[in-house]
């Protein structure tokens, strides 16, 4: 499959230097801290890929990537400085691919459901338990059997038939992909530019 990732042109150095490249934690917005979605993210990527145990690893943690080339028109508006947009094709064993609306569902922790009236009900159901909707408790925990139901449903992240549009309204059908590490010998083509996002500089 054809991925594309943008990446700061640092990272695209890394791997022409070492032949590959994998996320430093010590980059990241809040270093070394990985929240609960993405943790499950990481687990789901371990227990179903094949990933090299390396002496080198310095860590690890997702790459995302675009499943259809992203305009630059867009992209360059929304980085600084220079980028760099690496288009590869990992092995089909390497890389896990879902919609990315099912993936802000579980990124913001949230019953993943196939529609509307599904989510309506098991959120109903909490509400008839709590007062309140599920999304509105407190602790990061939910209570039982809630919790369980919500951490299975993310595994739909997965299923051959989730929904390609979200049942939300104005969501897209848009798919992005994770992959551990960025090889080079994946690389088809790398595209440099510059960003223009002013964001960062104060």
């Amino acid at each position: 499959m054809r991925l594309w990732t943008v990446q700061p042109y640092a990272v695209y150095q890394s791997i022409r230097k070492d032949g590959f490249a994998r996320v430093d934690p010590e980059k990241l917005p809040s270093p070394w801290w990985v929240g609960s979605s993405y943790r499950w993210l990481i687990w789901q990527m371990g227990d179903r890929l094949t990933i090299p145990d390396e002496s080198d690893r310095r860590g690890f943690f997702p790459w995302f990537a675009y499943c259809e080339r992203p305009d630059l028109r867009w992209v360059r508006h929304n980085q600084e400085g220079k980028q760099v947009l690496i288009e590869f094709s990992p092995p089909s064993d390497r890389y896990l691919s879902y919609p990315c609306w099912a993936w802000n569902e579980v990124f913001c922790g949230y019953f993943l459901a196939f529609n509307r009236q599904e989510y309506r009900q098991w959120d109903s159901r909490f509400r008839e338990c709590y007062g309140y909707g599920y999304r509105d408790w407190v602790s990061t925990v939910l209570p039982q059997p809630y919790q369980s139901e919500r951490d299975a449903s993310w595994l739909r992240l997965f299923d051959p038939s989730i929904p390609k549009r979200s049942w939300r309204r104005g969501g897209s059908s848009h798919r992005e992909a994770v992959v551990d590490v960025l090889l080079e010998d994946w690389i088809d083509k790398a595209t440099p530019f510059e960003g223009r996002s002013k964001r960062w500089i104060d």
